[in-house]
């Protein structure tokens, strides 16, 4: 029985006396590509579209009490898993340089089946990416360099606090171009959104760069800007593919 735990909605599997008793199964996610029979040619044509399905993660646990009752503890662990059925952070102690997106969201009976056999496997589906922990909010000062330690592009949340015409570089080439930014904006190139407050904003973005959202890729990112800026705060997001 090993000490790992995995942590949920920001909670610990071990404050509900789950304990993982064997290796956690990981499935990567397959790249989501269509194949296509075409009359007089050999084979299929394989059309590439661009994206990853889900993956997946299964911990066997086992469930050991102290204080509560069997009836008490799987009613605790229903409740925790089942509501608010969306995407959270998930973490998992033999992995504790990255966060997931995850889901919990199966039908099956987690009080039945641990009521039953004391032990079961609880799955997650999750997002095609996992992320370093250390790509939290950096302050970013003129000119300071990010380095994205991954092989992937990330894709970044950035806040601005400003006004007017703001332009930024990365390593001297021009990466995102705003106008009229009246004391804030954020940008969210994950989400591909633009916004201030609860307002979209997206017309204050000048959308003529490839790709139109900001991303930073392998490497050094050096971050340049000129205009009236007063403060730059971005969460690299720094991903790879599960």
């Amino acid at each position: 029985m090993s000490d790992a735990y995995f942590m949920y909605k920001g909670k610990r599997s071990s404050d509900f006396g789950l304990r993982i008793y064997n290796e956690m199964v990981y499935v990567s996610p397959e790249a989501d590509i269509e194949f296509v029979p075409v009359i007089g040619r050999d084979g299929e044509l394989a059309i590439d579209n661009k994206r990853f399905e889900s993956g997946r993660l299964e911990f066997p646990v086992k469930l050991e009490l102290t204080n509560q009752t069997v009836a008490e503890a799987t009613h605790d662990i229903s409740n925790w898993l089942k509501n608010d059925i969306n995407w959270h952070k998930l973490y998992y102690s033999e992995m504790p340089e990255y966060v997931f997106e995850a889901m919990f969201f199966e039908s099956f009976n987690v009080n039945r089946t641990l009521k039953n056999r004391g032990k079961t496997v609880l799955n997650f589906k999750l997002k095609p990416k996992k992320y370093l922990i250390d790509g939290e909010n950096i302050q970013l000062e003129m000119g300071t360099t990010l380095f994205n330690p991954e092989g992937k592009s990330a894709t970044p949340l950035i806040h601005v606090e400003g006004s007017g015409n703001i332009n930024f570089q990365n390593n001297g080439e021009d990466w995102l171009m705003l106008k009229d930014v009246v004391d804030e904006i954020t940008i969210d190139s994950e989400m591909m959104s633009v916004y201030k407050g609860e307002s979209p904003e997206f017309y204050k973005m000048i959308g003529t760069l490839d790709p139109l959202f900001p991303e930073l890729a392998p490497g050094k990112n050096k971050i340049t800007w000129s205009g009236n800026v007063n403060k730059v705060t971005v969460r690299p997001r720094w991903e790879a593919i599960l």
